[in-house]
C-alpha cells in the first residue's frame, strides 16, 4: 500500500465522522451492467466473437467502472489528479485520442491477448462516457420532473435499484493497460502518473467494486433513497424511458459497433446516427412542449461539435413548422455523443412529425456531415393508445419479452444486515461524482 493510498484511505475513514450524509455515489454498478448487457445485446458478428473470450469480457467490465476511479480519493492532491484524469476520460476527445493510438502502435487484427484486453478496456471506457450523457442529459430531467430530486440522489440510487432487484451479475477484476492509458493522456494535454490511477483504482476496489462491503454500500443507497424517489424506482428499469438504465442498452452496443469500426478505419458517414429516442415510427412520451417527454434525441456513433450554431426542423405531414431547440449533452464539453430536440410548441395527439437535421454537423475527427438525417415519429394520443394503434380481436399480440432480470435469473433482494458500517465508510468517498460535469450550466 502506497503513502498517498494509505492517507487517502485515513482521510476517507476520518470523513465518516464529521459529514457521512452529504457524500454521494457514483453509480458504477450500473455502469458495468449496462456494458456487459450491452455486450450480449451485440448483433452477430465480429465484435460479439471478439467478446466471447472471459479475459476480454472483464477487461471491457473494469474499463466500465474505471473510468470513476479518479473521483474516490476525498482530500489532499490525490482527489485533484484523480478527479482531472477521471474527468478526461469521460469525454470523445480521449476516446478519439485512444483509436489514435490504438491505430498508430498496434492495429488490427490483434493477435496477442493484451492487445485485444486493451481495446476491450477502450470499449468499457467510451461505454460509461456515453451511458453518462444519456442518462445525464435525459433521466435526470425526469427526476426533477416527478421526484423533484437530481443527480446527487439519482446516481447512487441507480446502484441500490441494481442491487436490490438482484441484478448484479459481472465482478471485474483489475486490468489496466498503463502504458498505453499514460501516453494518451500525455498526448491530449494531461500529465498523469501511474501511482496515482493505482491509488485511485485501490480506493475505489476497497470501498466498492467488489462482492462484498461494496454492494452492501449500494443496497444501503436503496434504503436511503427508494422512499424519496418513487418515480425513478419505478423506471430505472423502465426501457420505455429514455435515459433510464434499461434504456441505455441498445445505444450502448450500436456505440460499441462505432468505436469498433473507427478502430478498424470503417466508419463512414451512414454509421454515425446510431440511436433515437424514440425509435424511427416510435411514440414521443409526451406532448407538453414544457417537460422532457415531448424531447426527441440523436445519439451518435462519433463526438459531434456543440460550439457552433445547432438547426434542426420539425413539420407534420402537412408541412406546418414547429419550432425547435437544438442543445447538445448537458455537461462539461463541445465535443458530446448526442443532440436533444426540443419542440417549442406543444405537440398535437395522434400528429406524424417528422424530425431533419441538415447537413454540415462537424465531427471530432474534424470531418463534416454531408447528409441530412431524419426520424419519423408521432405524439401520443389522448386518451392513449391512438385508434391505429388498437389490436383487432384478430390480431395475435405477441408475448411480453423478459427483461433483463427475468433473463438472468436474478430475482432476489440480498440480505443488508450490516451494510449500514459500510455505507459510513464509503460515503465518504463517494462525493464528486462527476463533480466538474454537475456544476456547468444544464438545459
Amino acid at each position: 500500500m502506497t503513502a498517498n493510498l494509505l492517507a487517502a484511505l485515513v482521510f476517507c475513514s476520518g470523513l465518516v465522522l464529521t459529514a457521512p450524509h452529504e457524500a454521494k455515489a457514483h453509480g458504477i454498478w450500473a455502469h458495468v451492467h449496462v456494458t456487459g448487457w450491452a455486450i450480449e445485446a451485440l448483433p452477430e458478428g465480429e465484435l460479439r466473437e471478439f467478446f466471447k473470450d472471459e479475459e476480454l469480457l472483464n477487461a471491457a467490465h473494469f474499463g466500465a467502472a474505471f473510468t470513476d476511479s479518479g473521483y474516490w480519493p476525498q482530500g489532499g492532491e490525490l482527489q485533484k489528479r484523480g478527479n482531472a484524469y477521471s474527468e478526461h476520460i469521460h469525454w470523445e476527445p480521449f476516446v478519439e485520442e485512444f483509436i489514435h493510438w490504438v491505430r498508430a502502435n498496434d492495429p488490427p487484427p490483434w493477435t496477442t491477448q493484451e492487445s485485444k484486453k486493451r481495446v476491450a478496456f477502450l470499449l468499457g471506457i467510451a461505454s460509461h462516457g456515453l451511458q453518462d450523457e444519456i442518462f445525464d442529459s435525459l433521466f435526470l430531467f425526469q427526476v426533477e420532473e416527478h421526484d423533484g430530486a437530481g443527480q446527487d440522489e439519482a446516481d447512487p440510487a441507480s446502484d441500490g435499484a441494481l442491487v436490490h432487484a438482484g441484478k448484479i451479475r459481472f465482478m471485474p477484476t483489475q486490468y489496466i493497460p498503463f502504458d498505453a492509458l499514460l501516453e494518451v493522456f500525455e498526448n491530449t494535454g494531461l500529465k498523469v502518473e501511474a501511482e496515482d490511477i493505482q491509488d485511485c483504482v485501490d480506493i475505489m476496489n476497497f470501498l466498492y467494486l467488489n462482492d462484498g462491503p461494496g454492494q452492501e454500500v449500494a443496497l444501503s443507497m436503496y434504503d436511503e433513497y427508494h422512499a424519496k424517489l418513487p418515480w425513478s424506482f419505478a423506471h430505472f428499469f423502465d426501457a420505455d424511458i429514455p435515459g433510464s438504465i434499461e434504456s441505455e442498452i441498445q445505444p450502448t452496443a450500436a456505440y460499441m459497433e462505432a468505436v469498433w469500426k473507427r478502430l478498424h478505419a470503417e466508419f463512414g458517414e451512414e454509421d454515425l446516427l446510431t440511436h433515437t429516442y424514440p425509435r424511427e415510427e416510435g411514440t414521443v412520451l409526451g406532448t407538453n412542449h414544457e417537460s422532457v417527454d415531448s424531447w426527441v434525441t440523436f445519439i451518435f456513433g462519433m463526438g459531434v461539435n456543440d460550439s457552433g450554431p445547432l438547426f434542426a426542423t420539425l413539420t407534420d405531414d402537412d408541412g406546418t413548422e414547429i419550432p425547435v431547440k437544438t442543445t447538445g449533452t448537458r455537461w462539461g464539453t463541445d465535443r458530446g455523443r448526442l443532440h436533444r430536440y426540443m419542440p417549442q410548441d406543444d405537440l398535437i395527439p395522434g400528429t406524424w412529425y417528422n424530425l431533419r437535421v441538415p447537413a454540415g454537423i462537424e465531427l471530432v475527427d474534424g470531418t463534416t456531415t454531408s447528409e441530412a438525417m431524419e426520424v419519423r415519429f408521432q405524439a401520443p394520443c389522448d386518451p392513449s393508445p391512438c385508434p391505429a394503434d388498437e389490436p383487432t380481436p384478430e390480431e395475435e399480440v405477441e408475448p411480453a419479452q423478459p427483461t433483463v432480470e427475468e433473463a438472468s435469473g436474478c430475482t432476489s433482494r440480498r440480505s443488508h444486515g450490516t451494510g449500514w458500517v459500510y455505507l459510513l465508510i464509503a460515503l465518504a468517498a463517494l462525493r464528486v461524482t462527476r463533480q466538474v460535469r454537475g456544476s456547468g450550466t444544464s438545459t
